[in-house]
């Protein structure tokens, strides 16, 4: 259940129905997808049964072109030559970045040219402590903490789980 709060915390501002998402609401959309045999569900865990496959993956194929730009975004910050940025800066590298990789293949949505999304990732990364503002002011000037970019990437994918001290406030704007 903290991985509810931590991805309500990351996607606040792409899905504006998170802001008014409950932990209620969340416990409902498990029993739903209990009730239909999509999911297992115990204290611990959401578990996907096999008969629930066609409906899980439906619903991981709406949320990948979101998942897809983030990594995008994330990629970029990464970069051994990003230091420190504006928002002015950050839109037209992430749009050329996410170009080569539809061109190369890499990428099949187009999700990660939208410049809303590049600044709710922005705005999720302020909120989890991974990207400050080193100077305030117009234009805002900001740091990438690349070690808390990776480690959020790889809970995004589901290659580590949520920590519960990720979880931030989502209250922080640009």
């Amino acid at each position: 259940m903290k991985s509810f709060k931590w991805e309500d915390s990351v996607a606040a501002y792409d899905f504006n129905l998170l802001s008014v998402f409950t932990f209620q609401d969340f416990e409902e959309s498990c029993h739903l997808l209990r009730k239909c045999g999509a999911v297992q569900v115990s204290d611990q865990e959401v578990k996907e049964t096999e008969e629930g496959q066609t409906t899980t993956a439906f619903l991981r194929a709406l949320l990948q072109p979101f998942i897809d730009a983030y990594q995008v975004v994330f990629s970029h910050l990464c970069e051994e030559g990003v230091q420190v940025f504006t928002e002015k800066q950050l839109v037209p590298a992430v749009r050329t970045l996410a170009s080569q990789l539809i061109l190369s293949g890499e990428l099949n949505s187009y999700e990660a040219l939208s410049s809303d999304t590049q600044k709710n990732v922005l705005s999720a990364l302020l909120r989890l402590d991974a990207v400050t503002k080193s100077r305030v002011g117009v234009p805002s000037e900001f740091q990438a903490k690349k070690a808390a970019i990776r480690k959020i990437g790889a809970i995004m994918t589901g290659r580590i789980p949520p920590q519960r001290h990720l979880i931030a406030a989502p209250d922080a704007r640009l």
